[in-house]
């Protein structure tokens, strides 16, 4: 699931998260999750709080084996800084104007594993035309037909960079498409959600 919300004070609440498994029970903490994300934000959006309360909810109503992944962030655009923390999801990637490619590292177990979580809550400086991609792990762990080899960190940050300077929709659509080349025509294993940010 990924959502973004635009909060009164002009800043953007961003989160991309994914249940484990496929099936109805995990839809189920999907839609939740989703629900409880929007509604926590309306009132208290700070990074600590959103994970807690997504914490809380998962560990007292889901079962153990469907841990979830979450990667929410705060973006201001007229401070030009982003908040941001990860719990077990992939780290979001920081692209700048001139084409370099940075991993926002902030490392946590999933929601759900425990009764409270400490997320390490990190910040960055954005520039002009920063970009932030966000996405989930179908994503790096998409494989080559007929083969085991998966597209890798290594793979998304060349795409990322050779894709830096066409803008969010043309970074968006370059990964998928350099995903499609390498996996070619056999459908995707997992989902592939990919998010991508612009600041002005």
């Amino acid at each position: 699931f990924y959502d973004v919300l635009a909060l009164e004070d002009g800043r953007l609440a961003v989160a991309v998260g994914d249940v484990a498994g496929h099936g109805v029970s995990s839809g189920l903490v999907m839609a939740m999750a989703a629900s409880a994300l929007a509604v926590q934000v309306t009132f208290r959006p700070d990074v600590e709080e959103v994970f807690g309360t997504l914490n809380r909810m998962i560990f007292q109503s889901a079962r153990k084996r469907l841990l979830t992944t979450l990667c929410y962030a705060l973006v201001d655009p007229k401070a030009r800084e982003i908040l941001y923390a990860s719990a077990g999801h992939l780290f979001p990637y920081r692209i700048t104007s001139a084409g370099d490619v940075y991993a926002l590292e902030s490392v946590s177990y999933p929601l759900g594993v425990r009764d409270q979580i400490d997320v390490a809550v990190r910040s960055a400086r954005l520039d002009p035309g920063d970009q932030i991609f966000m996405f989930s792990d179908g994503v790096v762990e998409a494989h080559a037909e007929n083969s085991d080899e998966l597209c890798g960190f290594d793979r998304l940050e060349r795409s990322l960079k050779t894709h830096a300077s066409a803008g969010v929709v043309g970074i968006r659509d370059g990964v998928l498409a350099d995903i499609g080349r390498f996996t070619g025509p056999a459908p995707p294993a997992d989902d592939l959600t990919v998010l991508v940010l612009q600041v002005p």
